[in-house]
């Protein structure tokens, strides 16, 4: 068993911790490098993990209530990716979307949880918000029309 932990970062850019199955949130760290995280089923399944780490090496681990999710967390990993490469590349949604979830629809993960579709991760939005062309007016004065009206 290893005592590393996997960083990644959410849809929402927030950092997030992974081990032994359980993915976790951080709420508290000091100037010594030591963090501890809250399993992010605290509120929803009124889950008391705790995780406390030095240096992403694991120091002690409070025990569950909630099941461990691994396929879950590796959905929400790829879709994590999904949007970040969207944001780096030109490649098109579908295309980004195609190859990070290939991957998952082979080894049958589309019957163990659900995989968010294309049309339901609001990748377009994200991407029109990353080149400055986001479709959605703010306030009238923003709507322009059309002389020939």
């Amino acid at each position: 068993m290893s005592k590393s932990i996997e960083i990644f970062e959410t849809t929402k850019n927030k950092p997030s911790a992974t081990y032994n199955g359980y993915q976790y949130r951080k709420f508290h760290s000091n100037l010594g490098n030591k963090i501890a995280c809250r399993c992010i089923n605290e509120r929803s399944e009124k889950c008391k993990g705790i995780l406390k780490t030095k240096d992403n090496l694991v120091v002690s681990e409070m025990p569950h209530s909630c099941k461990p999710n691994e396929v879950k967390i590796d959905v929400k990993k790829q879709v994590a990716n999904i949007r970040r490469r969207v944001c780096e590349t030109d490649l098109s949604i579908s295309k980004i979307y195609q190859e990070e979830m290939s991957p998952l629809f082979q080894r049958g993960y589309e019957i163990l949880t659900e995989i968010p579709t294309l049309s339901s991760t609001s990748l377009h939005k994200t991407k029109r918000r990353v080149q400055g062309n986001s479709s959605e007016s703010s306030t009238a004065a923003d709507i322009i029309l059309s002389s020939e009206l």
